[in-house]
């Protein structure tokens, strides 16, 4: 019998302001999807070939496209794609700290070469108690005074990842604590590559599934609040946007090898560095900004220097430039 992964997917629909719910089937053999209304109780969209979704993509969580609809996948559609691909799947905290980054780029890649997936993305600068709070269980170590002020000290990048066993994927490609430690027994490692001590070490991970929930929570809440500002800046700058359909092509959040390099095709000058940097996916677009649809469709995103206000359509990166 042929393989099929079965789910509950959720669409936004802006015309009617309605969420829609459909079962998308997904058959592995030929790339082929195919949806079923599930109020309705009718087809939606018949057994068709679709080059844009891959077997990586679908998990409980992810938003995947399927022809320019944005589909959130909130549950499986049975038992049988649950055992075969739910087992594995965790999210993580994973930051990029002050000391690493001007690597941001290198360590993107480094994530993407490991088929992790972020799901979103936030440059900002912890204040002092911000950072006390967020490494509160280290509080009776000695290095912790240390440790807060270092992470107190300029822009961070903090980011939550999706994959297979994505906690310990992470932990192991940023590799021992201490960097000289690192160097010897990783030599691959982030830390081995970037870090510099045990406490500048180029990046941070949560350790189990309960410091993810809680870490993630910290710089992405789900409830109110939107957790630590990000860093964009409001006078002399500029906004660089990588629009949803180009994820997908230049890698996560867009950055490739220097920093400087927001694309394939744009490049910021040199001396320029980015000053603030994000990466949301919405599924909503208030009446205002419907003046600025391109050809009909909802923009990608609205912004400001560095801060999304609106989006429709799909993910996006948005990075603020020193002019």
């Amino acid at each position: 019998m042929e393989d099929r992964y079965a789910f509950l997917a959720e669409w936004y629909d802006p015309s009617a302001t309605l969420l829609r719910c459909y079962q998308l089937l997904y058959y592995p053999k030929d790339g082929s999807v195919e949806m079923f209304d599930v109020k309705n109780q009718r087809v939606f969209l018949r057994r068709t070939r679709y080059e844009g979704l891959h077997q990586q993509d679908l998990f409980v969580g992810s938003l995947v496209n399927v022809f320019s609809r944005q589909l959130k996948l909130v549950e499986y559609g049975d038992q049988y794609t649950a055992n075969k691909l739910g087992s594995k799947k965790e999210r993580t905290l994973a930051m990029v700290k002050p000391d690493a980054l001007s690597r941001l780029g290198d360590i993107l890649e480094t994530i993407h070469a490991a088929n992790l997936i972020v799901i979103k993305a936030k440059m900002t600068t912890l204040t002092l108690s911000q950072a006390s709070d967020f490494y509160m269980e280290h509080q009776s170590k000695p290095f912790f005074s240390n440790l807060v002020q270092f992470m107190s000290s300029g822009p961070v990048v903090a980011m939550e990842l999706m994959g297979d066993e994505a906690i310990g994927a992470w932990r192991r490609l940023l590799g021992p604590t201490d960097s000289a430690t690192a160097r010897q027994e990783a030599q691959d490692s982030v830390r081995a590559r970037f870090g510099t001590d045990g406490t500048q070490n180029a990046g941070h991970g949560s350790d189990s599934v309960a410091s993810a929930a809680r870490e993630v929570e910290f710089f992405f809440p789900s409830t109110a609040g939107h957790g630590p500002s990000n860093t964009a800046k409001y006078t002399e700058c500029t906004c660089c946007i990588i629009k949803p359909h180009a994820l997908s092509q230049v890698g996560p959040c867009g950055v490739r090898r220097r920093r400087r390099d927001v694309s394939r095709g744009v490049r910021l000058p040199a001396g320029r560095p980015v000053t603030a940097a994000a990466l949301y996916i919405q599924s909503f677009i208030s009446e205002p900004w419907r003046i600025l649809w391109e050809d009909g469709q909802p923009p990608f995103c609205v912004i400001r220097m560095g801060l999304v206000l609106h989006s429709g359509g799909g993910g996006c990166s948005m990075f603020s430039s020193t002019l």
